[in-house]
């Protein structure tokens, strides 16, 4: 998280669980807060989702038609021989960016199979190296509405504090949305120009020559 003030920028990461089990129930419990400030109930859910034991399927949601399942996935794009999150790419290609995303959904898919029940993945981050920009998201969800996979929705959580962050559904998108970026994505081929993001990696930036990193953390 970045501040900016009179005396100048700092940076502080954000302070999560630490075990993998810890780290998803902090990520879905924020997620579900972020969904319901913006009005978005994707999983209609009709009580507290319940933590299922390890190699499986991550919750049982209890919805107001059944009981479905969430799976949640980070995710984390490293190039070959990378030692960790600060070895991720701060430059990427759009289309690329948004076929390696989907790759990391389709690996899901075949971990489990074509679910027999209704199953959701719940996509997040909690390094910014691995953001989704909105020209990914937009280009993500056209993808996920095109292309098969074994899930019935498809979200993303962004966390910008410890208790709050940006929540986007994904797939399913309304027949209005998918027309707009299906406009988008005829002019974009038609220009033959791609799409070049470039991020500050800010745990190294510095303000005046000061670094404003503070503690090292993730995100």
């Amino acid at each position: 998280m970045v501040s900016i003030g009179p005396e100048g920028a700092s940076y502080r990461s954000l302070k999560l669980p630490t075990s993998k089990e810890e780290i998803e129930n902090w990520v879905l419990s924020r997620a579900l807060r972020a969904a319901d400030a913006a009005g978005l109930r994707p999983y209609a859910l009709a009580g507290t989702p319940i933590r299922n034991a390890e190699n499986d399927l991550d919750f049982t949601l209890p919805t107001e038609a059944g009981e479905d399942f969430l799976d949640l996935m980070e995710i984390v794009i490293l190039p070959k021989g990378a030692r960790g999150h600060r070895d991720g790419a701060t430059g990427y290609d759009v289309e690329n960016r948004t076929m390696e995303v989907f790759g990391l959904v389709k690996k899901k898919t075949r971990r489990y199979g074509r679910p027999r029940s209704r199953t959701h993945l719940l996509l997040y981050i909690t390094d910014r190296r691995f953001e989704l920009v909105p020209a990914v998201v937009e280009r993500l969800a056209l993808v996920l509405s095109r292309k098969p996979h074994g899930f019935s929705s498809v979200c993303y959580f962004a966390p910008d504090t410890e208790e709050e962050g940006l929540f986007i559904q994904l797939y399913p998108m309304s027949a209005n949305a998918v027309g707009l970026y299906e406009k988008q994505d005829w002019e974009r081929k038609q220009s033959t120009k791609r799409t070049w993001i470039m991020r500050a990696d800010l745990a190294r930036a510095t303000f005046g020559g000061t670094p404003i990193a503070g503690p090292k953390g993730k995100s």
